[in-house]
């Protein structure tokens, strides 16, 4: 894969540290953290006791007591405005210290050579450190860098890591592609991280946090109740918010992205009901004109397990 950069426009790094920093962690999210050895980077997420997205985060373990976490701040940062309201409200106590990072640059860099997925890596490059969180495949299909540091040593890493920028559209349209939920479109605050393809951000066996009961209900029962999947059609590109419907014109999802590809076709994923989220299934989209809808092809589901 060549690799490539993109630049996000609102993530923010805190490093959390303290003797009790860890437990934290552990008892009020969906990660694992007491499995968390140093070097270890995993994405999580604060619940609501109904299992609603409160807070979303990837956490690196730096030592036993020591945590980046990464938060994309989305539309007016209200990402990061949450995930602090959040550890506030459940902070009484505990013993930990919590500090944004400030003064360093990000960048997103795919298909970096020699990327471990789910790995911390801190480079000093030229007497500079850059921090390197090398996320899951499961993201973009493909190996994915958070890249953290001085502006100057992030540039010249991405000079002789990258081939070129990537582009929002492109961007866009390579995670609608891989069907990897965006803040502020498919993450949405108070959305169910089971549907919108983020099982894997929700540790099996790690004990009670906040809407572990409703998560754990939903796992037994075999599958959530809605489901993220990728559509393709032909014909003006569909607006978030259009409603999915049956040939009988019963609505059972809704636009949540999309993007446009060649002769006129495009893409695009939306939360459907699951008793209609099976590939190869044909829908209908509302069009610009009511009377004509668009008719769409489920192409792919995101994964449950």
């Amino acid at each position: 894969m060549t690799s490539s950069a993109y630049f996000p426009t609102s993530t923010h790094l805190f490093e959390m540290k303290g003797k009790d920093a860890r437990d934290f962690l552990h008892r009020l999210t969906t990660t694992n953290i007491n499995g968390l050895e140093p070097g270890d980077f995993r994405p999580g997420f604060f619940l609501n006791p109904q299992g609603k997205i409160r807070a979303a985060f990837r956490v690196a373990c730096r030592a036993p007591d020591s945590f980046y976490l990464e938060v994309e701040g989305g539309a007016g940062d209200a990402w990061k405005d949450s995930l602090l309201t959040v550890m506030d409200q459940f902070t009484f106590a505990e013993k930990y210290e919590l500090a944004e990072t400030t003064g360093l640059a990000n960048t997103w860099i795919f298909g970096l050579p020699g990327a471990t997925e789910n790995r911390l890596e801190e480079r000093i490059i030229d007497g500079e450190t850059l921090i390197l969180l090398h996320g899951s495949k499961h993201a973009f299909a493909a190996t994915w860098t958070s890249v953290w540091g001085p502006r100057t040593a992030v540039d010249r890493f991405v000079t002789a890591e990258t081939t070129g920028r990537m582009e929002e559209s492109e961007f866009d349209h390579s995670r609608i592609q891989t069907l990897f939920p965006r803040i502020d479109r498919e993450l949405v605050l108070d959305a169910n991280p089971l549907e919108i393809g983020m099982r894997y951000a929700v540790a099996d066996n790690k004990g009670c946090y906040p809407g572990q009961e409703v998560v754990e209900k939903i796992v037994s029962l075999g599958a959530p109740a809605k489901r993220l999947a990728l559509l393709s059609g032909v014909g003006p590109l569909p607006a978030r918010g259009a409603a999915l419907r049956t040939a009988d014109g019963m609505e059972v999802g809704s636009v949540t992205s999309a993007t446009r590809e060649e002769s006129e076709g495009f893409t695009v994923l939306a939360l459907l009901r699951k008793n209609v989220a099976t590939e190869g299934k044909k829908l209908n989209l509302a069009g610009p004109h009511a009377d004509s809808p668009l008719e769409v092809n489920v192409e792919r589901v995101s994964d449950y397990e």
